[in-house]
């Protein structure tokens, strides 16, 4: 009897040895599967980082370069004649329409330029609405209209987030006329992310970054629903 109670207890003893392995085993194959996809997922993210850098350089550069645009800018900037200030703008408008049209295709949200006091001159996706200062909603332009320098980096306007890159203009004897900015959607980011890691995701922001109820208005660059994971949050 005491023989057999012996048995019974190592054969108690091995199995739930063997249950700790085997689940020690499968936690530690979780946790590598969590290690690998998360450092696979910031690799990417680094990468596409230095990618959209790379590709708003470009468009910065291939659209300062087009004949007659920066002076069409800083006539506008040295001008105070509201009707001729409006002729400058379709001009500028009409001048990049197809660019951005191919750019838009491409991930792009906003093709965006501005004065130096922060004063919209002429937003592509959105023409008719300019004139608005944006020195409070917009901290990356008062910033690039200060210090003369590209602003990078993710921020929130007034109706859409971004991955934005913000530019200096300067005008033919270096004096500087305004700002231009990039940006990238995320969802262009969540789309870069499944295409090189088969990695799927969403982005989620937090209510408290609006200053007003801005997914209620009817005029968002980007459209907002609630997310799942918290009432507090927004699915973009």
């Amino acid at each position: 009897m005491y023989f057999k109670l012996v048995l019974a207890i190592l054969f108690l003893s091995l199995n739930l040895a063997v249950y700790y392995i085997t689940e020690k085993n499968n936690q530690d194959k979780i946790e590598y599967t969590k290690f690998h996809y998360l450092n696979k997922l910031q690799l990417n993210y680094e990468a596409f980082l230095t990618f959209q850098v790379t590709q708003a350089n470009l468009i910065y550069e291939t659209t300062l370069n087009k004949v007659g645009l920066v002076d069409t800018i800083s006539q506008a900037w040295n001008t105070d004649n509201v009707e001729q200030r409006d002729i400058l703008r379709k001009k500028l408008f009409d001048s990049l329409q197809a660019n951005y049209k191919k750019i838009k295709e491409a991930g792009i949200l906003q093709y965006h330029f501005v004065f130096p006091d922060n004063t919209c001159f002429l937003r592509m996706h959105k023409p008719d609405k300019y004139g608005d200062n944006l020195s409070s909603v917009r901290l990356d332009f008062a910033k690039v209209n200060t210090t003369k320098q590209i602003v990078r980096g993710f921020s929130q306007g007034r109706t859409a987030h971004a991955l934005r890159n913000v530019f200096p203009i300067f005008d033919a004897n270096n004096k500087h006329i305004g700002a231009f900015e990039v940006s990238f959607t995320t969802e262009y980011l969540q789309k870069h992310l499944y295409h090189i890691s088969e990695l799927y995701s969403h982005f989620i922001v937090n209510k408290t970054i609006f200053d007003t109820k801005m997914w209620e208005r009817d005029d968002r660059v980007i459209q907002y629903i609630q997310s799942y994971e918290n009432d507090d949050y927004l699915l973009s």
